[in-house]
């Protein structure tokens, strides 16, 4: 089973945690993927929203 290292990152719009396992050589990436699925499924059901960040942009009046 994976081990959760722990928390790496805070940032506005993540949490970002790193996790460890060992795995067949050459299926890392589909084993990577298949978690990330996974976890997603989890945070729907919990209801788990992954924010984003909002901006509001504001620009000078164009001069004619």
């Amino acid at each position: 089973p994976p081990t959760v290292v722990g928390v790496i990152d805070f940032s506005e719009s993540q949490v970002t945690l790193r996790m460890m396992g060992k795995v067949v050589p050459s299926k890392q990436w589909g084993t990577a993927q298949e978690l990330r699925r996974r976890i997603k499924k989890k945070f729907d059901q919990a209801g788990i929203e992954i924010p984003f960040p909002h901006r509001v942009v504001i620009s000078p009046k164009k001069r004619e």
